[in-house]
């Protein structure tokens, strides 16, 4: 199993990782990256359910146990990564093909590169990748937008949540 570990320092402008800073002294913090396993299912699910229930407008469509037995699968059958801070699963990425299909982050691991690394793991071997991310998600829209993603498609929520969404692209 292959384990990327990202040393972290403090400085002001961070491009990979995370800091943290405390009475202005440095703190070194160490996020591991590595392939999902179904193992990690449940804390996806987690991970999933606290940014469903954070968000005002995202339903929640399927039960605890559901979502669990759907991640375990679709992490046994397609690419994906986890971001690991002090042995816990901070955040994931999930790719099927040239599509990713999921990149959440657990709060702790937010604005702190964690996302943008686990996105570049998923696309370092593709020319191209698309996505889609919710209208409502303004700052998955603005972080895609800042990772050279480009609007290719509107959907007027024809899908399982009945939402409006958007399809990015990138290109290297």
């Amino acid at each position: 199993m292959a384990i990327w570990k990202v040393g972290l320092s403090c400085v002001a402008s961070v491009k990979n990782g995370c800091m943290v800073i405390i009475d202005r002294k440095r703190i070194a913090t160490m996020v591991e990256y590595r392939k999902t396993t179904p193992d990690d299912a449940n804390s996806c699910v987690k991970i999933l359910r606290h940014w469903i229930d954070e968000t005002n407008w995202m339903p929640m469509l399927h039960s605890e146990p559901s979502m669990q037995q759907f991640w375990r699968g679709r992490l046994d059958q397609t690419a994906g990564w986890v971001a690991i801070e002090n042995r816990r699963v901070v955040g994931f990425c999930i790719r099927d093909g040239g599509d990713i299909t999921a990149l959440y982050l657990d709060p702790s691991a937010r604005r702190k590169g964690v996302g943008k690394e686990l996105l570049d793991l998923a696309r370092e071997d593709l020319d191209e990748v698309s996505l889609w991310v919710f209208a409502a998600n303004t700052k998955a829209l603005a972080f895609y937008t800042r990772e050279g993603f480009v609007e290719v498609f509107r959907s007027d929520g024809d899908n399982e949540e009945g939402l409006p969404d958007i399809k990015l692209s990138w290109k290297r």
